[in-house]
């Protein structure tokens, strides 16, 4: 989906259902095509601090304000 819809913005959680996110982050980092896009990691992993490739790390439970900041820092310097 993020080959045809190009996000400016990945919100990525390491812990989904069918494919982990950790898996999900390396594919995107090993594309060309994704490896710009920006990736926000929301985990309760204490394992996730310093996770390369990821832009920021916010733990859960995750503040709603932080949350907007980080967000909004990272859309702000998207391209257009």
């Amino acid at each position: 989906m993020v080959e045809e819809y190009r996000p400016d913005l990945v919100v990525l959680d390491l812990m989904l259902p069918q494919i982990d996110g950790w898996t999900v982050l390396r594919e995107l980092q090993s594309r060309p095509s994704t490896r710009t896009i920006p990736v926000v990691v929301v985990t309760a992993s204490d394992k996730a601090l310093g996770l390369p490739h990821a832009r920021a790390v916010i733990q859960k439970p995750a503040d709603p304000d932080y949350f907007v900041q980080v967000v909004s820092r990272y859309l702000s310097s998207a391209p257009p």
